[in-house]
């Protein structure tokens, strides 16, 4: 009896050992660094974080992974990575060709705001765009990115964005 009660006991310690280290997971903030050149120059850092759902028992079946990267202290000014598949098994680590063609199996469409500003910045479809994914997690997400981006405007303005990132989040199967 003395070894099925120490039996449950380990147990239970590791099962609220686990929970507490994934709680501590998903608490810790995810990071990231990335440098603008062209209409815009600046040292681009803040927080990193993902959602990423992979659609087993629905109908039609697919995967989806939001990155948000935004900066530190200054929520105004963010870039939102999508990439979107047909499937079961989900966004996989590999490089993605970056574009904005919705017909496309692998999508990304990047898309950098500030509030402060006026200019939307879009993905630039003539010019070689990609993100790499190092790791892909239940709770973490890492990668590169080199993204050449344009504003929708009459006069169109370039930026590109070369960055890493490692990013809390969560993995939900639905």
């Amino acid at each position: 009896m003395l070894k099925k009660s120490t039996l449950v006991v380990a147990v239970l310690a590791l099962t609220l050992f686990s929970c507490k280290k994934a709680v501590e997971e998903i608490q810790s903030i995810g990071t990231f660094t990335s440098t603008f050149t062209g209409a815009i120059s600046q040292q681009f850092d803040g927080k990193a974080a993902f959602v990423h759902t992979i659609r087993k028992n629905s109908t039609p079946n697919g995967s989806g992974l939001v990155i948000t990267l935004t900066k530190e202290n200054d929520q105004s000014e963010s870039i939102v990575l999508t990439l979107s598949n047909t499937g079961t098994t989900g966004i996989e680590a590999g490089t993605y060709t970056v574009n904005a063609n919705p017909g496309t199996t692998d999508v990304f469409l990047p898309v950098y705001t500030n509030t402060g500003s006026p200019d939307l910045y879009i993905v630039d479809d003539r010019a070689s765009n990609s993100i790499t994914l190092t790791s892909v997690e239940s709770l973490r997400v890492k990668g590169e990115f080199e993204l050449n981006l344009v504003t929708a405007s009459l006069t169109p303005k370039n930026v590109t964005i070369k960055g890493s990132f490692d990013a809390a989040g969560t993995t939900l199967n639905q």
